[in-house]
Parts: C-alpha cells; sequence; structure tokens
C-alpha cells in the first residue's frame, strides 16, 4: 500500500509538471505572437509599391538625358552638314572651272592684307593674340575665296604662311593656294602646294584632299598612269572618305576616255 500511494503520488507530481511547463511555453508563445508586428497585404505591398516608383523615376531621368543628348548631337550634325555643303559647293566650282579653263579674274573684294605686314600682338597675352589674329587673317583668305576674288585670296594666303609660318592654319593656307593656283592653271605651283599638305601633314584632314588635287593635276597634265597611282593611293589610304569617292569617280572618267 505504501508502493502504491508513493507511485501514484510521483506520477501526479509528474503530470503537475508537465502542465505548469506547458503552460509557461504556452504563455511564452503567446505572448511573442502578440508582440510581433502583425503585417496586412496592404503593409506588405508598401515596400514593393515604393521601390517600383523609385526605379520608374530613375528610369524617367535617364530618358530625359537621352533625349536630350540626342538633341544636342542632331544639332551638332546640322552644323557639320552645313559646313560640309559649303565645302563641297566650293570644291565643285573649282573644278568647274579647272574643266573649263576659264578661271575668274575678278578685282579683289576691298579687303587686302599687306604681305610685309606683321599682326599685332595682345598685350595681355602674346600667345592668344596671335593665335587670334592668325584666325583672322584665315578667316580673311577664306572669305575672300568663298566670294571667288582668287586674286585676293591668294596675296590673303601668301600673307599667312609668311606671318604664321608654323601656325595652325598654315596647312589649309598651303591647300587652298593649291586650289587657286589650279584654277590659275599654275599646275607646278599647284602640285607644290598640295605636295606640302600631304608629305608635311600626313594626319590633317586636308591631307586626303591634298593627294586627291596631286592626281588632278597630272590627269590635266595628261600624265594618265601617274594620276591613276595617285588616285588609287586615295582609294586605298582614306577608304570611305569623300576624297576616295571622288578619286573612284576619276578614275571611271578616265577609263570611259580610254586613258586607263
Amino acid at each position: 500500500m505504501r508502493f502504491s500511494r508513493a507511485l501514484l503520488a510521483s506520477l501526479a507530481f509528474g503530470f503537475l509538471t508537465t502542465l505548469f511547463l506547458g503552460g509557461i511555453a504556452w504563455g511564452v508563445e503567446v505572448e511573442s505572437r502578440s508582440q510581433a508586428p502583425s503585417w496586412g497585404p496592404e503593409e506588405a505591398a508598401a515596400p514593393a509599391t515604393n521601390a517600383s516608383l523609385d526605379l520608374m523615376k530613375k528610369m524617367e531621368f535617364l530618358q530625359q538625358e537621352v533625349q536630350e543628348l540626342r538633341g544636342k548631337v542632331e544639332e551638332q550634325a546640322y552644323h557639320l552638314q552645313q559646313m560640309q555643303d559649303q565645302q563641297k559647293k566650293l570644291y565643285l566650282d573649282l573644278d568647274k572651272r579647272v574643266r573649263e579653263g576659264n578661271p575668274t579674274k575678278s578685282p579683289t573684294a576691298g579687303i587686302t592684307l599687306d604681305e610685309g605686314a606683321k599682326p599685332e600682338q595682345a598685350v595681355s597675352d602674346p600667345v592668344a593674340g596671335q593665335l587670334q589674329n592668325e584666325e583672322k587673317a584665315y578667316q580673311t583668305a577664306y572669305h575672300l575665296i568663298q566670294n571667288k576674288d582668287y586674286e585676293g585670296a591668294l596675296v590673303a594666303f601668301k600673307s599667312l604662311v609668311q606671318n604664321f609660318p608654323k601656325g595652325k592654319y598654315l596647312p589649309n593656307a598651303n591647300y587652298w593656294m593649291g586650289e587657286i593656283y589650279m584654277v590659275k592653271g599654275n599646275l607646278d605651283l599647284a602640285a607644290q602646294a598640295f605636295n606640302n599638305v600631304y608629305t608635311n601633314y600626313p594626319q590633317h584632314p586636308k591631307a586626303a584632299d591634298s593627294l586627291l588635287k596631286l592626281g588632278y593635276v597630272e590627269y590635266t597634265k595628261g600624265q594618265w598612269q601617274r594620276s591613276k597611282e595617285l588616285l588609287s593611293q586615295v582609294k586605298n589610304q582614306f577608304p570611305g572618305s569623300t576624297s576616295a569617292q571622288l578619286a573612284e569617280a576619276r578614275l571611271q572618267k578616265m577609263g570611259h576616255e580610254g586613258h586607263i
């Protein structure tokens, strides 16, 4: 009997302990659940919505930047096309006069340069002043050639070469002197000017045009083989350029004429 009572007491104690511990655990779990934040559907979707809005704002900003850059590129392309069209028109006019053998000998347009005069030097910045004087001299000469005043332009370009022997416009000045000499029929002087540009300034934008015009000079002289060599060199050395296209056109013309 004593053993049975002890056993029953032990079992009762264990059962009560289990209930007590289980109640504690259940209470802790309930409390933790009550303290944990509850996320409803709207609250859970809020972070995702904010992230989407931020991404959309960034995309709109980038699209705006792309549109602004595209507008600037189109504007620059328009100005470049205008310059190319103007220069092409001038080339065609000069070539036409060379082919017709009818150079214009018009009086000067009233803008002359004294070949012996030295450019004024800026007091504050001599280098900047010299660059400004050189650019002004080049623009004056170029204006004359645009107005088909070739005699006045030749004087102006010679003055520029004399006054600025190491200037940035020296290749351009020599090139345009070569063009004027071709119009005047002075083929040897034209070849000398074009060769000066191509030989001494091979990386200059006028190098391809100068080599092309050397081919034109030989064509005008009737040196068909030499002209063919120079024009072919333009195509090989400057592929895809306007000069290469003009060289191909002249080679085809020579072929139709039976010269090559």
